[in-house]
């Protein structure tokens, strides 16, 4: 069957529910097989394919549900093609084993590898467990797509590994509810580093970042000695997330000795532009819109309203373009 022939079935197929997968295969006799051992079940229709340029032309112009490739076929370019077509997924076959092509194809996402000559005994079952898990995965990301709010809450100890973590995770919340284009989430991330940072460093341990423009490293020698010491290393930080449709709370919370917000200098001063005190919070009022201190300076809560440019529907049939399986059985 020629690539235009399997477009035009892609395009034009009536029987929607069914689930089609891609066969790249160059050679004729291997592809026949193929297509024929797939399409033996009544829910799954085989689309073959010669080169990786048509996968691509089919992949782009329709509905794919699963790619079953070869790795020769895939050619050096076998990563990228996994990575383009993504998230379809990807099962692989060559006839030899332990090729850097195919540690290449495992590393940029293939779902699985089938070695030519257990094709016909393991491909059906390989195809059904690759489709099951993608349809769980879009299950997920539609249920998520309806959540309307979310509220968590951390306690992390002051150790400066879980900072990345705890922004990662603040990070992704905030694009789950797709409150921000991908430029303000940026801001927003920046923001939360600086709030974690602050937390972590002047609350916790009671480290002054004036003390980095002494140029001595007198901010690192105290940090290292207050992780050391009681009670700086047994504080903890406590993190709150609180994320609706219309609005993104992130409350960070630290067990210092606190501070008057009113009395950190003011960083835009031309006095005090290459100093470091006071830059953080500019930095967070200045990417967010909202930057709430209380408790005496030990808690702090950043506030994202929703961008109404980059909102996503609250309802995930619109929100995303989430392709549903066939029966996978």
């Amino acid at each position: 069957m020629s690539a235009y022939n399997s477009l035009a079935m892609l395009r034009f197929d009536p029987v929607t529910s069914m689930t089609t997968i891609l066969v790249l295969e160059p050679r004729d006799d291997v592809r026949a097989m193929t297509t024929s051992l797939i399409s033996s079940r009544s829910s799954w229709m085989a689309l073959p394919a010669r080169t990786a340029a048509e996968v691509r032309s089919l992949t782009a112009a329709g509905r794919v549900d699963l790619i079953v490739a070869d790795l020769g076929a895939m050619g050096d370019g076998c990563a990228e093609m996994i990575q383009e077509t993504a998230p379809v997924p990807v099962i692989v076959t060559a006839e030899r084993e332990g090729s850097e092509r195919l540690i290449d194809a495992l590393e940029a996402g293939a779902v699985n590898y089938i070695p030519g000559h257990l094709r016909q005994a393991r491909l059906l079952q390989a195809v059904k467990r690759a489709l099951l898990s993608a349809l769980a995965t879009s299950k997920r990301a539609k249920l998520l797509g309806w959540m309307q709010d979310c509220h968590s809450r951390f306690s992390i100890p002051t150790d400066v590994s879980m900072l990345p973590a705890a922004a990662d995770r603040l990070q992704a919340s905030l694009e789950l509810f797709g409150l921000c284009d991908e430029i303000q989430t940026t801001y927003v991330r920046i923001a939360i580093d600086e709030a974690l940072a602050n937390a972590f460093y002047h609350g916790n341990l009671g480290v002054s970042s004036e003390l980095k423009d002494t140029h001595h490293g007198d901010f690192e020698r105290l940090v290292q000695e207050r992780l050391r010491e009681q009670p700086y290393r047994d504080r903890r930080i406590e993190i709150e997330e609180h994320l609706n449709r219309d609005e993104a709370r992130f409350v960070i919370r630290d067990e210092g000795d606190g501070f008057d917000v009113l009395d950190v200098h003011n960083p835009t001063n031309p006095n005090r532009l290459l100093l470091n005190s006071g830059r953080g919070i500019l930095i967070m009022r200045h990417f967010l819109d909202e930057v709430i201190y209380s408790n005496r300076g030990r808690e702090v809560t950043l506030i994202k309203r929703c961008d109404a440019r980059a909102a996503a529907p609250s309802h995930p049939d619109r929100a995303m373009d989430v392709r549903e399986c066939a029966s996978c059985a």
